[in-house]
């Protein structure tokens, strides 16, 4: 196998390993890359096992080749198609009559539903029963009913339709009976437009000739024009809901299956009111596909991402020989449905991620998470599978290793509470809060190895707890507490010592931190929102009118601070000689003059830093995610090989004012700005930093789902 290989299942191995089995196979590739293991599994159960495992069919043929005396069950799905809506389009394509009924604990709304299941058998009406699960106790009289109905006058167009959230609750004799249905999403971009294109285009061949033949070329252009704009709104829709599904929040900060069929329907159904119109604008046509697939879109990236979406696939395309997406290859004018629907039947079964603006390796995380969940539940399933509670002296060895807390008796004598120095309340709060944590773990790490070891009771919190850490995860109590995403045992303790060396440093420090690692805060926004307080009081600003530019330390200005270091160290040594006052005696006042204290020590009086900004702070431990840096060139590349993080320098956050007039601060031109966010599953945003970027356009990052986390993941936790 080659390790930088896209599919590595598919390699050839080596000459003395090509006798091994399949499922040994599969092992090596457990060992080598882990990533492709979900894959080779499918491979190998649908040739060894079930050759039509991932094979889908579609509902009407379900629904053709079942009988009237078995119900329909369709069991619970979280991003698949409404059933209702489903049953009533096949309901009206086949003629029949449709009574639905929504189902509940009360008696008279179960007896007419008794009641129309009975009518609707004689007169051959299809029943649809929704919300199952609230009338547990009918279903059995619902089931008897079923088999009491006499098949000579039980029409054969008859059909039971049953809903539930919740399959465990149906009785076990009418699940046996049921023909069990889940509606799930289409995987895949090939899947779900030919999906879209069943319901969007319903005209045959004979359809478009005879239509040909009525129209006038001003109409046929019309026609053509709606019918690009159908295909665009479907590709548009496939896309941005497979984005979601294969790179989770990476793609979408929601879920995918937001982007709904029932949001492109009505899409289609007002850019075919639009077309209808005299004077046909595209604008409208932008701001309608914004208005039903944005909706649920809550964050600025991901609304920027949506407007390159809508320009590179829905409106890019409109006229014939526009740049746009090849995808577009598929539509020619007059084309008809099955034509359509064959040439996109020639797309791969799985487009590589490229086509989505990533980079080839994009989906490793995804593919870890799926290749570890498949393991532990063969661990869990398999006889060695063990579960217990951790030693008392595996316990004991955490405890320590935890830190001690950070003293708070002279915290507030040392940085004040002042209106001029908004950030002293802010590490207030934090060493407060990283205090609280350590004492909480502590004393349940105290609690748990006495209970262990049989001084007390070991009640159902505790066993929660001695779990976790005997699985190595971090207990949900913790993390509640922290400001860290999901790691490992190890890797959280090691965080929380570095934690608490940067805050004691930060106390016991006369002028503040030389940098700031925004990962350790649990509350970054407040941080940063402290130093423009700080700067609007200093220079009485608005709030509102104080943003922050930034600016990466190259190493080129590592080597120039250390320079100036160095020449201030001789400079103190030769006035140190002459008797002269050295700088580190004095600070600057209020009025931006100099002043000398001989109280070096006084922690209210900070010393001058050559590094630091004036107005602003040096931010480190910063990681850029879904690209690379060059630290020659300072400025972002794409990623080489299977690289998912890469660490950032020092970034200079300087707050500056801006104009009262501009609303919104727009970057730079060759700048993109790269959100921020405080956990890799993008729980929480915490800002936006410009990064530059001369090679590539800034909407090529922003397709990449490029962004910056406060600190790096581990691969060996979901």
């Amino acid at each position: 196998f080659r390790l930088d290989s896209a599919q590595p299942e598919e390699d050839a191995v080596p000459g003395n390993l090509k006798s091994i089995t399949p499922l040994q196979r599969v092992c090596l590739l457990q060992v080598l890359r882990p990533d492709a293991v979900p894959r080779a599994v499918a491979a190998l159960v649908e040739a060894e096992i079930c050759p039509n495992l991932q094979k889908e069919t579609s509902l009407d043929t379900v629904i053709g080749a079942s009988s009237h005396s078995a119900p329909i069950l369709f069991l619970p799905s979280k991003d698949g198609p409404d059933p209702s809506s489903q049953v009533a389009f096949l309901a009206a394509k086949s003629r029949v009559a449709l009574k639905m009924s929504s189902l509940a604990s009360d008696q008279h709304c179960l007896r007419a539903a008794f009641d129309l299941v009975q009518v609707s058998a004689t007169s051959g009406d299809w029943v649809l029963l929704c919300d199952c699960h609230l009338a547990q106790a009918w279903l059995s009289e619902l089931a008897r009913l079923l088999c009491s109905l006499d098949p000579e006058t039980t029409q054969s167009t008859f059909r039971l339709f049953l809903t539930t959230q919740e399959a465990d609750s149906m009785p076990g004799m009418l699940v046996r009976d049921c023909v069990k249905i889940n509606l799930c999403s289409p995987a895949g971009i090939r899947a779900r437009l030919c999906t879209s294109l069943n319901s969007a285009f319903s005209q045959t061949k004979e359809d478009v000739q005879e239509e040909h033949k009525k129209s006038n070329p001003p109409q046929r252009k019309a026609e053509d024009l709606r019918r690009r704009l159908d295909f665009g709104l479907c590709l548009l829709h496939s896309l941005s809901a497979e984005r979601g599904r294969r790179f989770g929040t990476r793609g979408w900060g929601v879920p995918s299956h937001l982007f709904s069929a029932e949001a492109l329907r009505l899409a289609r159904l007002q850019v075919g009111h639009v077309c209808d119109q005299p004077g046909f604008n595209p604008e409208v046509c932008r701001w309608i596909a914004e208005s039903h697939f944005g909706a649920c879109l809550e964050e600025t990236q991901d609304q920027h991402l949506l407007q390159l979406y809508i320009e590179r696939y829905f409106l890019g395309n409109l006229e014939q020989g526009s740049p746009g997406s090849n995808l577009w290859s598929c539509f020619q004018p007059g084309c008809t449905k099955e034509e359509l629907l064959d040439e996109v039947g020639l797309l791969p079964d799985r487009a590589e991620p490229q086509v989505f603006g990533f980079h080839q390796f994009a989906e490793l995380p995804e593919n870890l998470a799926s290749a570890r969940s498949l393991i532990a539940s063969l661990k869990w399933t398999s006889d060695d599978a063990t579960s217990g509670l951790i030693s008392p002296e595996e316990v004991a060895s955490l405890g320590t290793r935890l830190p001690n807390p950070i003293v708070e008796d002279k915290l507030l004598e040392y940085w004040p509470l002042t209106y001029e120095q908004p950030l002293n309340s802010c590490l207030t709060h934090e060493v407060s809060c990283l205090n609280a944590l350590i004492c909480r773990v502590g004393s349940d790490l105290m609690e748990l190895q006495f209970a262990l070891r049989g001084f007390s009771e070991l009640r159902e919190g505790l066993e929660d707890l001695g779990d976790s850490l005997h699985k190595g995860v971090v207990p949900t109590a913790w993390l509640q507490l922290s400001c860290s995403d999901k790691k490992t045992l190890l890797s959280w303790m090691r965080e929380l010592e570095a934690r608490t060396t940067f805050f004691k440093d930060w106390v016991s420090s006369d002028a503040g931190a030389e940098s700031y690692w925004l990962g350790g805060f649990v509350f970054p926004k407040a941080f940063l929102v402290c130093i423009q307080q700080q700067f609007s009081r200093k220079y009485v600003v608005a709030l509102g009118h104080v943003i922050f530019q930034h600016r990466v330390l190259s190493s080129v200005d590592d080597e120039k601070s250390q320079t100036e270091k160095d020449e201030d160290g001789e400079k103190r040594q030769k006035k140190k000689k002459k008797g002269e006052a050295s700088d580190d005696s004095k600070v600057e006042n209020d009025d931006g003059e100099e002043e000398t204290t001989n109280d070096v020590s006084d922690k209210s009086k900070p010393e001058k830093c050559s590094k630091k900004p004036r107005d602003g702070v040096l931010v480190s431990g910063l990681v850029l995610q879904g690209c690379s840096w060059d630290l020659g060139r300072n400025i972002l590349v794409p990623c080489s090989g299977s690289e998912r993080f890469c660490n950032l320098p020092l970034v200079v956050f300087t707050a500056v004012r801006t104009s009262p007039e501009l609303k919104n601060y727009m970057p730079a031109k060759r700048q993109y700005s790269a959100p921020v966010y405080q956990a890799a599953t993008r729980g929480n945003l915490v800002t936006s930093v410009n990064l530059p970027c001369k090679e590539k356009s800034e909407a090529f990052w922003a397709l990449a789902g490029v962004s910056v986390l406060l600190s790096r993941p581990d691969d060996g936790v979901d």
